[in-house]
């Protein structure tokens, strides 16, 4: 399957695959306050620096090994945050997210999260979705439980923004039927 034109559209959200020009606007909504919580986002972060991370996304949608996405509000068109499938074995895949912060609170993780779960499922044929977060972000963890994921436990995970091993609990849900 193609995923290099996959999107999903929700009430209020269009999600899509990352486009090399994403960088500016991407690279605008770090903050310190969001790549604290994230593994792969540091902070201070620059264009070119989300240059290569959107070439790297774009080899693993091209391997069909990941699926990087940007959430773009449908009122305005406004990049909203980033979402991602990563495969972590054949019918599992790992959900990575993350809003802006004018962006937060309004329910847009879940609307966005929601739907990527529900396509990994039903399109993309996995069996099951993990996602992890540092044992204090609770926001996360109220997400992903909120998605119906279990917790899993903590595994030692290494955070290439902080070029360090953390330990991160982990979610997991499963395909139903």
């Amino acid at each position: 399957m193609d995923l290099s034109s996959f999107t999903l559209s929700t009430e209020r959200l269009r999600l899509r695959v990352v486009e090399p020009g994403d960088a500016p606007v991407l690279a605008g909504l770090m903050t310190a306050g969001i790549s604290r919580w994230v593994a792969a986002w540091p902070y201070p972060l620059t264009v070119p620096m989300v240059d290569a991370m959107i070439a790297d996304a774009l080899a693993g949608v091209a391997e069909g090994r990941t699926l990087p996405m940007v959430m773009t509000a449908k009122a305005d068109g406004a990049v909203v945050g980033w979402l991602k499938l990563s495969k972590i074995d054949a019918p599992a895949a790992e959900l990575g997210y993350w809003i802006g912060e004018p962006f937060q609170g309004r329910g847009f993780a879940f609307e966005a999260a929601s739907a990527m779960v529900e396509a990994g499922f039903r399109q993309l044929g996995l069996q099951a979705v993990e996602a992890g977060a540092q044992p204090a972000n609770a926001a996360s963890h109220k997400l992903l439980r909120k998605l119906g994921m279990s917790e899993v436990g903590e595994r030692r995970m290494f955070e290439p923004a902080r070029q360090r091993h953390a330990m991160i609990l982990f979610w997991r849900i499963e395909r139903e039927g």
